[in-house]
């Protein structure tokens, strides 16, 4: 079921969001919700599919970076390590 009709929905279901201001984050995921079940896909796949996508130890690299950027400038640590020479 689908055929070359599955690909034309998501991009169709994709633009037609976008168009009428949904987020882009949430046109993605119900987009790909709709294609998924006009497919036949049952739901469990697609959230196994979204589950594995996200469980990526490297992508928590970033925002725990800007974590610590963001300590580092709240407790003066990061204004220390700039001007050492400097008092506090």
């Amino acid at each position: 079921m689908g055929g070359d009709v599955g690909p034309i929905l998501l991009i169709g279901s994709l633009l037609g969001l976008i168009i009428i201001g949904t987020p882009v984050a949430y046109a993605l995921g119900i987009s790909t919700l709709v294609t998924a079940f006009y497919v036949g896909l049952p739901l469990e796949a697609v959230l196994l599919k979204v589950s594995d996508g996200v469980d990526n130890f490297a992508l928590l690299a970033i925002p725990f970076f800007i974590f610590a950027g963001a300590l580092m400038a709240e407790g003066g640590m990061a204004w220390r390590l700039v001007n050492p020479r400097s008092t506090s």
